[in-house]
């Protein structure tokens, strides 16, 4: 029951209405697992366009990137933008890791190859995670704003909230090891940075309470040089993907050879 209350996004406080730049994309859908993700691609009035695509976090949708998706046209570049199962026009109730993983590898086998993934929170696990199933490929820069650090973070911060035993933590730990065959510690953005030298743009802000810097330090502390970060002060978790100047410092460095 925790596992599956953990794999549930949170109903939205309002339904987010489509927004207009949503209606001159050409919507797709992809086949993943047992069910559908939905999403939608535009074209840039340009020849041989980079394509950058854009993964969203838990209990978010595509639909609240509709600025970044207008950014990104106008400089000249193809989006890709699709909802993660359980999310938004996509089916399912539930998406873990493993699942939204395999989602952006099927967007990415179709439309790739892709310039970026620019991502928000748990988008920024999970495509890391996917871009180490493609390795070696042609470099796929990754723009993490506010990225979900590791599922052991996590899994403590969940019981934070709803308090339980540590028998049922442990019965949690090994459901995902029976899910996956790895152990939780396995699903770590820092692990996947450590050992793989994908071009990363890793903004975070120091008062986030829901993806803590403090977790990220042991890599941003002392990063690999592949690894560029930009540390912004009072934008929380998610004011930071809205922030202009965010938008700026990623359009600045996807436009960089």
């Amino acid at each position: 029951m925790a596992f599956d209350l953990f794999c549930t996004p949170r109903p939205g406080k309002e339904s987010v209405p489509q927004p207009p730049i949503f209606e001159k994309g050409k919507a797709h859908r992809l086949k993943v697992g047992k069910g559908y993700i939905r999403g939608f691609h535009w074209s840039a009035d340009r020849p041989k366009p980079k394509t950058v695509l854009i993964a969203h976090g838990f209990s978010s949708q595509s639909y609240k990137f509709d600025s970044y998706v207008r950014r990104l046209l106008a400089a000249g570049f193809d989006v890709v933008a699709f909802d993660a199962p359980a999310h938004g026009l996509s089916d399912g109730k539930r998406v873990n890791a493993l699942e939204y993983r395999n989602a952006v590898l099927a967007v990415m086998d179709h439309f790739g190859p892709l310039h970026a993934i620019v991502c928000h929170s748990f988008g920024g696990l999970v495509s890391a995670l996917a871009l180490e199933e493609r390795l070696p490929m042609a470099k796929t820069k990754l723009v993490l704003i506010a990225p979900a650090i590791e599922t052991k973070a996590a899994m403590k911060q969940f019981f934070s909230v709803i308090p339980a035993s540590a028998a049922v933590q442990a019965a949690f730990a090994q459901k995902i090891k029976d899910l996956t065959g790895k152990d939780p510690a396995h699903f770590s953005l820092l692990r996947v940075l450590r050992q793989h030298p994908i071009p990363t743009l890793w903004i975070h802000d120091r008062q986030d309470q829901i993806c803590l810097l403090a977790d990220a330090m042991p890599l941003l502390a002392n990063p690999p040089q592949w690894v560029e970060t930009f540390i912004t002060e009072g934008l929380g978790h998610n004011r930071i993907y809205r922030d202009q100047v965010t938008k700026e410092r990623i359009l600045a460095y996807l436009e960089r050879d």
